[in-house]
């Protein structure tokens, strides 16, 4: 059987009734592997869990009053929870994370926490086993990841017939102490998870019907492309697309791995697929 690893991102899991979305795309057999972000905006001047979090950090650094922020975030994964008829318990979670913010503020555990809760609940959600990456993703303190040590942890982990949700964003440096990749960065636990996992294809679902030529917020003659290769897509995420985390694409190349960006809302649309060269190559024989 095929190996898809399916991402997605916080407006896909903003609230019960996006992750609802999640839940009938997870359905397919081949989406053994399930990588979470943090819950996104629910609406225009709704907060985003991660900007929460940082919000706490900010204050409990100062020694101010963090609160107001950190009660958002219980009501917010609370609401979720209970919404998606989950039964869980998240009180030593939270607990756990306001002892870090007023003893010892560690800014990538506190910021690593929107996914790690996101992934709890889904995971209960889609009666999925959770994988905490920090038990396989080995990372260095510049935030790159060690392919071979992870491969090693990541195989005891996994079986080949298991179905998972990995939170995303976030491993661990090899004395143990979590690490975070840069904002955006669930989309390349995605990719080295599709790597580890040998996967045919990596799914980044998001909101958008895949990649454009030009941004169509602000033109209505942006045209969404079907197929590219992994170099155009690496230099459009370098250059600002905010479609895709540049970093996922040398994960995915080194086994020729598709990526296909897809939106979560709109099934019926397949994409931008992105493969290697020799890929588009062929089918420009065959046409």
């Amino acid at each position: 059987m095929n190996t898809f690893v399916s991402k997605f991102g916080g407006t896909s899991l903003a609230s019960s009734k996006e992750i609802r979305h999640v839940e009938q795309i997870a359905s397919k057999l081949e989406r053994r592997f399930v990588v979470v972000s943090a819950p996104g905006k629910r609406f225009g001047n709704d907060e985003k869990i991660t900007d929460l979090l940082i919000e706490c950090f900010d204050r409990a650094s100062k020694r101010l009053d963090f609160s107001k922020p950190f009660n958002k975030i219980k009501e917010r994964y609370i609401e979720i929870a209970t919404d998606l008829g989950v039964n869980v318990n998240l009180d030593a979670e939270f607990g756990a994370i306001k002892m870090n913010l007023n003893f010892d503020p560690n800014y990538d555990y506190i910021l690593s926490r929107g996914e790690y809760l996101s992934a709890i609940i889904i995971a209960k959600f889609l009666h999925r086993k959770f994988i905490d990456p920090s038990q396989f993703m080995i990372m260095s303190n510049g935030g790159r990841v060690n392919l071979k040590q992870s491969k090693i942890l990541f195989d005891k982990l996994v079986s080949d017939d298991g179905y998972y949700v990995i939170a995303g964003f976030y491993g661990r440096t090899k004395k143990g102490e979590i690490k975070t990749f840069s904002r955006g960065g669930s989309d390349i636990t995605g990719a080295v998870v599709a790597n580890l996992a040998s996967a045919q294809k990596y799914e980044n679902f998001t909101d958008v019907d895949g990649v454009f030529d030009a941004d169509p917020n602000f033109t209505k003659l942006a045209k969404k492309i079907d197929i590219m290769t992994y170099d155009e897509m690496y230099k459009m995420a370098k250059s600002g697309a905010k479609v895709l985390h540049p970093d996922c694409i040398k994960y995915l190349r080194s086994k020729n791995i598709a990526l296909n960006i897809r939106n979560t809302f709109n099934l019926v649309d397949f994409g931008t697929l992105v493969v290697g060269e020799n890929y588009i190559k062929k089918l420009e024989k065959k046409g």
